[in-house]
């Protein structure tokens, strides 16, 4: 059976800022050796998917960049959305499109582009295994993550009985608990984090979405401005009966605060986050953050960049200083590739 993989790359990268911006979200900033979220996520995936078959769900705004982060994808591989629905209308616009180029029995992983994976080889695992039931069960498949601790950012899954080794039924989505729900879920034990990664063949995805949100499963490019937007959460995997998950432990983050930037091995990345402030333009500072073995260095360079803030205006621009002066042994990141227009944050 044939395997595709789509990588989400849409997000406009609002958590991280002024680091992130609308302009440069978070899958595109070179953190990791000078390499982006999106470059590690396809480089990842290419490991057990035919390059030809990987694909990117963007917005018209990032396909460009798409294709500078990516050079090795076909063109013809970026889909992109005409305007921001959320995840539900994205993934059946772009499924769709896979179905109809490598055909209706496709299995496809959708993947985030911006979170970090610590242990590929289990990883790959866990999406092996995913990938060999979805093409022989029909069912939707989900990747789920063994909690670390009672997070209160993340949704959940309760996990049901074992359909086969190693795939276990999910009995509910859980919206974000509050602190002392989320320690339950952990001290339960069969709660796990939901980590929006999906594997089903589309054929499946296609009848799933026709009974629980049939305008969905219209979904065309043309008519994508009155799509509903609406997350696939809500829309399907929320009230499809037949939906499973592989659970694992590899690392996983989805890099959403300068807090989770410091845990995957930013150091620093918390206090300069706390610290973020206009310094006097023309001003150098040099940050260095060291790195272990597995991420070595996110930054080694003069940051210089205008960043979207309601304390600036779109004719303004601030300079802010990201660290502090420490020995570092990281790699040089070109000044050009965190560079961010000022540019007043929409909605």
């Amino acid at each position: 059976m044939t395997r595709a993989a789509l990588i989400l790359a849409g997000g406009a990268g609002t958590r991280l800022q002024p680091l992130s911006s609308e302009e440069n979200p978070k899958q595109f900033l070179p953190l990791f050796d000078g390499r982006s979220l999106i470059q590690l996520t396809y480089a990842r995936v290419a490991q057990i998917v035919d390059p030809a078959n990987i694909f990117v769900s963007t917005n018209d705004r990032y396909r460009d960049k798409t294709l500078e982060h990516l050079p090795a994808l076909p063109p013809d591989n970026v889909i992109t959305e005409p305007s921001r629905r959320n995840t539900a209308p994205a993934l059946a616009l772009a499924c769709f499109t896979i179905a109809a180029k490598l055909g209706e029995e496709t299995a496809i992983a959708c993947l985030a582009s911006d979170h970090y994976i610590g242990d590929e080889p289990a990883f790959l695992g866990v999406l092996e295994r995913a990938y060999e039931f979805a093409e022989t069960n029909e069912y939707l498949m989900t990747i789920s993550i063994t909690p670390a601790e009672p997070n209160t950012e993340y949704g959940y899954l309760e996990l049901g009985a074992a359909l086969e080794p190693g795939v276990l039924r999910v009995v509910r989505f859980v919206e974000k608990p509050d602190r002392e729900r989320a320690e339950e879920f952990v001290r339960l034990g069969y709660f796990t984090w939901n980590a929006g990664m999906f594997v089903w063949r589309n054929s499946v995805f296609r009848h799933e979405l026709a009974a629980h949100a049939p305008d969905i499963a219209l979904v065309t490019r043309d008519a994508y401005g009155e799509a509903r937007a609406i997350s696939i959460d809500y829309a399907l995997m929320e009230k499809a009966a037949h939906v499973a998950t592989v659970r694992g432990e590899f690392g996983w983050s989805d890099v959403g605060s300068f807090e989770a930037l410091e845990k995957v091995g930013v150091k620093g990345a918390l206090k300069c986050g706390n610290r973020l402030q206009p310094v006097p333009e023309r001003a150098e500072a040099r940050s260095h953050v060291r790195h272990d073995s597995k991420i070595r260095a996110a930054f080694s360079h003069r940051i210089f960049f205008s960043a979207s803030s309601p304390r600036f205006s779109a004719r303004k621009s601030a300079t802010f200083f990201f660290g502090e002066t420490t020995p570092g042994d990281g790699q040089s990141v070109p000044h050009s590739a965190l560079s961010a227009t000022s540019a007043r944050r929409g909605k």
